[in-house]
């Protein structure tokens, strides 16, 4: 079922009709937001799947699927559904945004700390460069100073985890979910703070988002079926899913290399929490549906690569995590 009880999680709704309320930039993606016919109130983010080679990617099912990964870690993450619109194929990702509460993206959090002062602000689509360090690509977008800039800010509205765990704690989280999904795509732009039009609240840490470039969304259906028939071959692929997106020199650390490193940075208790869930996440509840063809779109080299791909890294941050203490 989707996060909120309503259908399957592969179930595909058409949003045609569905009110247009503005468009924005997303990263290097145009993306539209639309009002919800069905209750008249829910704001939700639609993107189309993009076309590569006339070869339409996968960043729908990609989107969905991470999804509910993330729902089963723990993680709390945007609800998403598939969706069409005039007859093309995308995902639709409700509002994280609850009211009352303004959203800050990274690039924005980062700025304002007093404590952070190497970060070079930029958008996605205009690389940073830092004179002083001009070796050192995504300067200070780190997880320290992320660490720096969360600071004094909650945990994530509806967040089920220890109440004493605090933004940064769940945001190690966030790195755990990328490594697991291969998401390569955690940019300023896609982790955001919820500050309170009250200033007399504390800010929280905003639910993750925009999870569309993940699970090898963009490989060709070839390269899946190989890769999904040689363990040698899909370990190779996995290892080269970098944290690019965050500052790094000639070469970015594994995206599971990242989430370790984050995870020895938060409280005892956190660490705790995210490797019972690690230790413990069941997944058939996603795979067995993909398995079945729910989602037709995905054919059977594609599942077999991802699922194959989600055990694989499953293994592997398990075993940089090594055994549970």
């Amino acid at each position: 079922m989707n996060g909120d009880g309503s259908a399957p999680f592969w179930e595909r709704i058409d949003v045609s009709s569905w009110l247009v309320l503005d468009s924005e930039q997303t990263g290097s993606h145009e993306t539209t937001w639309l009002l919800d016919e069905r209750d008249g109130t829910t704001r939700w983010l639609h993107k189309n799947t993009t076309m590569h080679e006339d070869r339409e990617q996968g960043e729908d099912w990609a989107e969905i699927i991470a999804t509910q990964v993330g729902m089963r870690l723990g993680v709390p993450v945007a609800l998403t559904l598939l969706c069409s619109r005039a007859g093309h194929r995308g995902s639709v990702s409700r509002d994280v945004r609850p009211r009352q509460l303004d959203l800050f993206s990274g690039h924005l959090v980062l700025e304002d700390c007093p404590d952070v002062d190497d970060y070079i602000a930029h958008l996605e689509g205009d690389p940073a460069h830092d004179p002083q360090r001009p070796n050192v690509k995504r300067p200070g977008h780190s997880i320290a100073n992320i660490r720096r800039a969360l600071d004094g800010s909650g945990a994530p509205p509806g967040f089920e985890g220890p109440e004493t765990m605090d933004a940064f704690d769940v945001f190690a989280g966030y790195l755990l979910f990328d490594a697991l999904v291969a998401n390569r795509d955690r940019h300023e732009q896609n982790w955001a703070q919820l500050r309170p039009q009250l200033t007399t609240m504390a800010p929280c840490l905003c639910p993750s988002y925009d999870h569309s470039s993940s699970l090898g969304f963009a490989e060709t259906e070839a390269k899946m079926a190989l890769r999904a028939g040689d363990r040698q071959a899909l370990r190779a692929w996995a290892r080269r899913g970098t944290a690019g997106r965050f500052e790094h020199t000639e070469k970015a650390d594994s995206l599971v290399t990242l989430a370790v490193e984050g995870l020895a940075l938060t409280s005892s208790v956190a660490q705790a929490h995210w490797r019972r869930r690690i230790d413990e996440i069941d997944l058939t509840a996603v795979t067995a549906p993909l398995l079945r063809g729910e989602i037709p779109e995905m054919s059977v080299s594609t599942t077999r690569f991802v699922i194959e791909l989600l055990t694989l890294n499953l293994e592997r941050i398990r075993h940089e995590l090594g055994p549970r203490r």
